[in-house]
């Protein structure tokens, strides 16, 4: 769902660049920054409203692993899902990445 410009950037300027959840610095570099999306804390489809204190900041992969969480409502709750689901998906990712590093060799 896209924002408002004007409102996007006021949850951009308020959040310092910071994804909310992981706290990846979304001005490390212009591909992160373009990438930026902001997550409805309370889903427009369940009655969330464009607002700024409806809205976070979020790296795309946080916002992507909350698309479908409506029932997460306060950014805390939100917070440890991510973490929650980065920490159990880490491990295999990391050795999927070793073994693709190898074959590229």
């Amino acid at each position: 769902m896209r924002v408002d410009p004007g409102l996007w950037r006021a949850v951009f300027e308020r959040d310092r660049g910071i994804c909310r959840y992981c706290g990846v610095d979304l001005l490390n570099s212009f591909s992160a920054y373009w990438s930026a999306t902001v997550d409805h804390v309370h889903a427009v489809a369940a009655g969330g409203a464009d607002t700024l204190e409806n809205l976070v900041l979020s790296c795309p992969a946080c916002n992507g692993m909350l698309c479908r969480s409506e029932a997460l409502l306060s950014v805390e709750e939100r917070r440890a899902f991510v973490a929650a689901r980065r920490d159990a998906e880490r491990n295999g990712y990391e050795e999927w990445v070793a073994e693709l590093r190898g074959n590229f060799s």
